[in-house]
């Protein structure tokens, strides 16, 4: 038996979503990609985002719940 239990990754920093839709915008246009260095979110940013979710979610379902960047398409 498999059991998929999962999350994703929804409450990212603003700056992280905007550097995501870009790349997705720009798949078949390698020049325009958005670079590395245009993504500007510090570790505080991202802890911030998952503490009120993720890993207040992990904490009560147990260490065995992995989460996953947010789907391509949500």
């Amino acid at each position: 038996m498999i059991i998929d239990c999962h999350g994703h990754y929804t409450t990212e920093p603003k700056d992280l979503l905007r550097w995501r839709k870009e790349q997705i915008e720009h798949v078949k246009e390698p020049g325009k990609q958005p670079s590395k260095a245009s993504l500007k979110v510090s570790d505080d940013e991202i802890r911030e985002s998952l503490e009120g979710a993720q890993l207040k979610l992990s904490a009560s379902a147990g260490p065995t719940s992995p989460s996953s960047p947010r789907a391509p398409w949500a």
